[in-house]
């Protein structure tokens, strides 16, 4: 449900639409939180980053700014 996969099958509904159907609009409105974070060895900081920032449908100009901004307020290296 959290839409981060794909159903290959079947149909989720929030508010009577289906959850495929706009993702961004459900995902505004519907959080998940889960106690792990089970992503592979390979997820640095930067491909993390990019990675959640492309499943919200960011442009990669705006990822890069964002990455720019962000790693150097935490001091993190890209």
């Amino acid at each position: 449900m959290s839409s981060l996969i794909q159903p290959n099958s079947g149909e989720i509904f929030y508010n009577n639409k289906k959850i495929t159907g706009d993702a961004l609009e459900y995902k505004s409105k519907v959080g998940f939180l889960t106690s792990e974070l089970k992503l592979d060895d390979f997820f640095t900081p930067d491909y993390t980053f990019t990675f959640f920032s492309k499943l919200y449908g960011i442009s990669d100009e705006d990822i890069i700014k964002n990455k720019e901004k962000l790693f150097k307020e935490f001091e993190q290296d890209l």
